[in-house]
């Protein structure tokens, strides 16, 4: 599309989006507008437009990538955040899922809540694995039972929609502990009742 074909300003016309496509940039426009809508943030492989692939293939590389990301955040609550990987475990994006003093695992409308915006999220990003992990600002990194049942849930929801729960981390300042080095069984296969 030329300048000379766009429509004047002002008209509530549109061109058509085969036009839109000729125009330089316009995708990756519409892309940011998008991911800044979500309050997804990108790798720094996307946002320096560099060669360097990151990638997550052990609880401590995803513990360094996490250091980045909490020393942005409040202390003194829990957030939950989700790394997206592809196919072979590349760091694509991350979003802090949710955040705030008052965070229960264990209630019955919270879990799905986080559910739902993790797997949005991954899906939105095209993840086909997922790091998921939270804080407790305590620092107490022991999982709880409600941690450990919301990682089995995750990891079941994420098996139906063949998005593998790679790992969930329990994040402090000083150290971290991995669910998936700590109780492997629930990443061995759930029982979906078949």
């Amino acid at each position: 599309m030329t300048a000379s074909q766009t429509p004047p300003t002002g008209t509530g016309q549109t061109p058509p989006l085969s036009d839109l496509s000729d125009l330089s940039g316009i995708e990756t426009i519409y892309t940011a507008k998008i991911i800044d809508t979500l309050q997804i943030r990108l790798s720094p492989k996307y946002l320096s437009r560099s060669n360097e692939r990151l990638y997550i293939h052990s609880p401590d590389a995803a513990y360094q990538v996490l250091k980045g990301i909490y020393a942005t955040l409040d202390q003194d609550q829990e957030h939950f955040v989700l790394l997206a990987l592809n196919s072979v475990n590349e760091f694509r994006c991350y979003k802090v899922v949710a955040s705030g003093g008052h965070y229960v695992v264990s209630d019955v409308v919270y879990p799905q809540l986080i559910l739902r915006l993790i797997f949005r999220t991954a899906l939105f990003m095209g993840a086909s694995r997922l790091v998921v992990a939270h804080n407790h600002p305590s620092e107490w990194l022991v999982p709880s039972d409600d941690d450990l049942m919301l990682t089995q849930t995750l990891v079941v929801a994420g098996q139906l929609l063949d998005i593998e729960v790679y790992d969930h981390i329990i994040y402090g300042e000083e150290g971290y502990t991995s669910i998936r080095e700590c109780q492997p069984k629930i990443f061995e296969g759930a029982d979906l009742d078949r």
